[in-house]
């Protein structure tokens, strides 16, 4: 889903396999994200080639050994992409309201870290809990088509375990399903919070994918990395 939002983002960058115009690399104009489409010619990569921390392209899984190939020395991540049942997970907890914003307001972006600022600047929507002043939870809509929604949560270390990300990704549910669109939620095979809430809150596993990712050593551009999940 993530290729099909970046392309129906206006200001997409389409690079194209001279000989197979259906294959290529789609460039997000405000994400540092990417999509390999197909399996376009090993120099179709060079648009990426020199990107800096944080950039990362998604892949799926029957083409990774192609956009390896082509990436040698990039970083690699199998991801796990997961549905939510319907009906399952647990209720909201009590505390202070988490709030919605849609899209995110320039004054919330403005008071969040540098790594999630970037990620959330193209958001639809954002579910957002705070203690007083301080945001302490957040779920995203990142990546969104016609039907789906990409999950992406961050909780400040001091408050991780006390429910607040769920209570964030219920409440941005809630909104979505008025727009008629339903969560995906991704994991790292290796992020066992991500995948433990991702369980708790009724999601099942439905398919797999990759990330390639400009890997640390390169240093970074324009920002830290993305949030890195629920906890």
């Amino acid at each position: 889903m993530e290729a099909r939002w970046i392309l129906q983002t206006p200001g997409c960058r389409f690079f194209a396999d001279p000989e197979r115009s259906a294959c290529g690399l789609a460039i997000h104009p405000q994400v540092p994200l990417g999509a390999v489409v197909g399996r376009p010619d090993p120099e179709v990569f060079e648009a990426v080639r020199r990107r800096r921390v944080p950039f990362e392209l998604v892949v799926q899984e029957s083409d990774a050994g192609h956009a390896r190939a082509c990436l040698p020395g990039w970083d690699y991540t199998d991801a796990v992409i997961h549905e939510r049942v319907a009906g399952m997970g647990r209720p909201m907890d009590d505390g202070e309201a988490v709030s919605v914003e849609a899209p995110p307001t320039p004054a919330l972006l403005e008071r969040l870290k540098p790594g999630a600022r970037l990620w959330l600047v193209a958001s639809l929507a954002v579910a957002v809990r705070r203690d007083g002043e301080e945001i302490i939870s957040l779920c995203g809509a990142g990546a969104v088509t016609e039907k789906w929604w990409d999950v992406g949560v961050e909780t400040a270390p001091a408050f991780r375990r006390r429910g607040h990300a769920s209570a964030c990704f219920l409440a941005l549910e809630r909104f979505m399903a008025a727009t008629g669109r339903r969560p995906v939620w991704g994991a790292g095979t290796g992020n066992a919070a991500s995948l433990g809430l991702a369980a708790r809150l009724g999601f099942r596993p439905v398919d797999r994918l990759a990330v390639m990712a400009v890997p640390e050593r390169v240093g970074h551009g324009h920002g830290d990395p993305k949030p890195t999940g629920p906890e």
